[in-house]
C-alpha cells in the first residue's frame, strides 16, 4: 500500500463503517423521506466534487499546457470561477421551475439526466477544448435544476417550527460531505494515478447511482414533491409542445449559449452582476411592498444573509483553486496525489457534523443557542483563523515546503466554520422564505455561492505566479490570504456582529416554538432551571403564554424553586409591560423594569450562587412589551387586595 491508495482505501472502509451508524441511529427520530435525499445527494456531491477536484489540475497540466505557467493558472482560476459562478447561479431558474411547473421529483430527474451527460462528455473528449466547455456547459444545467431542489424537498418533510429540522439538514450536509470525501480519493487518484479520463468517468457514474436510488425509493415521498398544477405538464406551451417537453428543450437550447460563456469568462462576470441587481432587488422590493410585514422582513434578513453568506464561500473556494495549486507547489505532500487532500474538508464533516448537531440541541435546551446571525459570525471568524494558521506556517517555513500539520489545521478551522454557518443557513432560508416562493429563495441563496465562485477565481488571479517553486510565487498565495481571507473576512464578521440585533428582532418568532419545546424537554428531564433559562430567553409572554399545557407542567416543578409561586403567577396570568424577571440559578425574583436588580438577602445567599440577571419585558426577542399606556391594570387578589409582584 503507497500514499497514493492508502487514503483511497482507508476511506472507503471508514464510509463504509460511518453511514450504517448515522442511518441506523438516526432513523427513529427523522422522517425516512431524509435518508432516501441523503443517499441521493451522496452520490450527486461524489460526482461533483470528483470532477472539481481534477478541474484546475486538469487544465494546468493539459489543457493549457503549453501556455506560461503564470497565464495558464490565471485562465484556469477564470474558467473555474466562472463554471461554478453559474453552476450556482441556474439554481433560481431550477427553483422557479420546480415552483411552478414540475415539481421537485421531476427537477431533481431532469437534473441528474444533464450532469451524467456532462460527466461522460468530460471523459470522452480528453484534451479536446470545444467538448470540454460542451460538458461544462451540460452540467452547469444539471446542477441548476438538481441541487436547489433537492434541499427545498426536504424542507417539505419537517414543520416549519420543527426542532429536529436543523439536525434534519445537518445530517443531510453530512450526506453531501460523504460523497465529497470519497470523490477525491476515488476520482483524484483514478484521474492523476491511472488516466484523467477514468476520474471524469468515475464522477459520471457516481450522478447516475444518485439518480436511480431517487428514483427507485420515491415511495418514501408520499405525496410530496409532485407538480403543484399537474394538467399544467401536459398541456401547450411552446408552439403547441407541453410544459415539460418545453423545459427540456430550452435546457438543450441553452447548452451552446453557456459553453460560449465559459469561454469567454469575462462575459459571466457582468451576467452575474445584472442577474444578482436583479434578482436581489426583486426580493427587496417583494419584502418592502408585502402586506405581511412579519413575512417582509423574515425576506430581507435572507437578503442581508446572502452577503455574509458569499463572503464566506469566496474564501472558502479557494480550496478548488489556489489552494489545489499552492498545495501541488508548496506543501510536503509526502507522495500524496493533490487532488486527495480536497478530502479533508469532507473528513472533518463526516466526524464533527453529529457533533455540531448535538452541540445545537443541548444549547437549545438550555436557552443558550446561538441566534443565526451569530452563528454566521462564528463561522466567519473561523474562516479566518484557518488562512491565518496557513500563512504563519509558510512564513515558519521559509524556502522549505510548508509542513502538511498547517494544512490539515487550516482545513480543520475552515470546517468548523463551514459547519457553524452553511447548515444552518439552509435551514433559515426554509424557515423564513414564504411557502409559495421557497423554491426561488432556494435558488437564489445558491446564487451567493455563485458569486462568490466568480470572485474567487478572481482572487486567484492574484496569486498566479510566473514560476514554479519561485519564493515570489508563495509570496503572493499568502499575501493573498492575509489580506482577504484574514483581514476582510475579520472585518465582516464585525460588521455582522454589529447588525445581529436588528436581524433578530427581524426574524420575529420564528425561533420561539424552538425555545417552548426546548423548555418542554427540560421540565420532562427533571431539569426546572433549564426549562428557565429557555424561557427567559425567548421572552415568557410569546412562548408560554399562547401554550397553557406548559404551565401545567411547570407547575410541578414550581413547588422545587424559591418564590415558585410568583412564577406560576406569571405563567398563568399575563405579563405586565414593565414586568421583569431576576433569575440567579434556581432562583426566579419578580421585579420592575425600572427598579434596581434587588440584591440577594443573607437568607437565600448560598455558596457559588451567580450573580442576579434581570430580563427586561421591554427587550423581548420574540415580540413587544406593552407600553405603559397599553399597560392593563394589575389583577386584584381576593386575599390581599391590589398585588404587586415580591422581589
Amino acid at each position: 500500500m503507497d500514499w497514493a491508495t492508502g487514503p483511497l482505501i482507508v476511506g472507503w472502509i471508514f464510509v463504509l463503517i460511518w453511514v450504517p451508524l448515522v442511518v441506523v441511529t438516526q432513523r427513529k427520530t427523522h422522517p425516512r423521506a431524509l435518508f432516501t435525499l441523503f443517499f441521493a445527494e451522496l452520490w450527486e456531491r461524489f460526482s461533483f466534487y470528483g470532477m472539481r477536484a481534477l478541474l484546475v489540475l486538469y487544465m494546468t497540466k493539459v489543457l493549457f499546457e503549453k501556455m506560461e505557467q503564470g497565464e495558464a493558472d490565471a485562465l484556469s482560476y477564470g474558467i473555474y470561477g466562472a463554471f461554478n459562478a453559474l453552476l450556482y447561479g441556474t439554481p433560481v431558474i431550477g427553483g422557479m421551475l420546480a415552483d411552478r411547473l414540475l415539481g421537485f421529483r421531476r427537477a431533481v430527474i431532469i437534473g441528474g439526466f444533464f450532469m451524467a451527460l456532462g460527466q461522460f462528455t468530460l471523459a470522452g473528449t480528453i484534451g479536446n477544448e470545444t467538448a470540454f466547455f460542451v460538458g461544462l456547459a451540460l452540467l452547469v444545467v444539471g446542477n441548476g435544476m438538481f441541487k436547489p431542489n433537492i434541499s427545498s424537498f426536504l424542507g417539505e418533510f419537517y414543520d416549519k417550527d420543527d426542532p429536529r429540522k436543523d439536525g434534519g439538514f445537518t445530517i443531510f450536509y453530512m450526506g453531501i460531505n460523504i460523497g465529497a470525501f470519497l470523490s477525491p480519493l476515488t476520482c483524484g487518484y483514478l484521474g492523476e494515478q491511472i488516466g484523467w479520463e477514468y476520474g471524469f468517468l468515475a464522477a459520471g457514474v457516481g450522478i447516475c447511482i444518485g439518480v436511480f436510488v431517487f428514483w427507485h425509493k420515491m415511495r418514501d415521498f408520499d405525496d410530496k414533491g409532485l407538480p403543484p398544477k399537474p394538467e399544467a405538464i401536459h398541456a401547450p406551451m411552446f408552439f403547441g409542445l407541453g410544459g415539460q417537453t418545453t423545459v427540456l428543450l430550452g435546457c438543450l437550447l441553452s447548452i451552446p449559449l453557456i459553453a460560449v460563456l465559459l469561454s469567454q469568462e469575462t462575459v459571466v462576470s457582468w451576467i452575474l452582476i445584472v442577474a444578482g441587481i436583479g434578482i436581489l432587488g426583486y426580493l427587496v422590493l417583494s419584502s418592502v411592498k408585502s402586506d405581511d410585514q412579519v413575512s417582509g422582513q423574515r425576506l430581507l434578513v435572507v437578503v442581508v444573509l446572502f452577503f455574509f453568506h458569499m463572503i464566506f464561500w469566496t474564501l472558502f473556494e479557494q480550496a478548488g483553486a489556489s489552494l489545489t495549486l499552492f498545495t501541488e507547489r508548496y506543501v510536503d505532500r509526502h507522495g500524496i496525489p493533490t487532488s486527495q487532500f480536497q478530502a479533508l474538508n469532507p473528513f472533518y464533516i463526516m466526524v464533527l457534523a453529529p457533533v455540531f448537531s448535538w452541540i445545537w440541541i443541548r444549547l437549545r435546551k438550555t436557552g443558550k443557542e446561538p441566534r443565526t446571525p451569530m452563528k454566521f459570525v462564528l463561522g466567519l471568524v473561523q474562516m479566518a483563523a484557518g488562512y491565518a494558521v496557513i500563512v504563519w506556517g509558510a512564513s515558519q517555513a521559509g524556502e522549505a515546503a510548508i509542513p502538511l500539520i498547517f494544512l490539515a489545521v487550516m482545513y480543520l478551522l475552515h470546517t468548523t466554520g463551514e459547519l457553524s454557518l452553511s447548515p444552518v443557513g439552509l435551514s433559515v432560508v426554509t424557515k423564513l422564505s414564504p411557502t409559495k416562493v421557497v423554491g426561488f429563495v432556494m435558488g437564489t441563496w445558491f446564487l451567493s455561492i455563485g458569486f462568490a465562485h466568480k470572485i474567487a477565481g478572481e482572487l486567484g488571479k492574484l496569486a498566479a505566479s510566473p514560476k514554479d517553486g519561485d519564493a515570489g510565487g508563495m509570496a503572493a498565495f499568502t499575501d493573498m490570504y492575509w489580506t482577504w481571507g484574514v483581514l476582510v473576512v475579520l472585518g465582516s464578521a464585525l460588521f455582522l456582529f454589529v447588525l445581529s440585533p436588528i436581524l433578530k428582532k427581524w426574524m420575529h418568532d420564528v425561533h420561539c416554538r424552538e425555545l417552548q419545546l426546548g423548555a418542554q424537554d427540560a421540565v420532562r428531564a427533571g431539569r426546572p432551571s433549564a426549562a428557565l433559562a429557555v424561557l427567559t430567553q425567548g421572552a415568557l409572554d410569546h412562548v408560554v403564554q399562547p401554550h397553557g399545557h406548559l404551565a401545567g407542567e411547570l407547575v410541578a416543578v414550581a413547588g422545587g424553586l424559591r418564590h415558585g409561586r410568583d412564577l406560576l403567577d406569571l405563567v398563568l396570568e399575563p405579563l405586565e409591560g414593565d414586568l421583569c424577571l431576576v433569575v440567579v440559578d434556581d432562583l426566579v425574583l419578580v421585579s420592575h423594569a425600572e427598579d434596581p436588580v434587588p440584591p440577594l438577602s443573607s437568607a437565600v445567599r448560598r455558596p457559588g450562587l451567580s450573580q442576579p440577571r434581570k430580563i427586561s419585558g421591554r427587550s423581548r426577542p420574540c415580540g413587544r412589551a406593552p407600553s405603559s399606556r397599553e399597560r392593563p391594570a394589575r389583577p386584584t387578589s381576593p386575599r390581599t387586595g391590589p398585588r404587586r409582584p415580591r422581589r
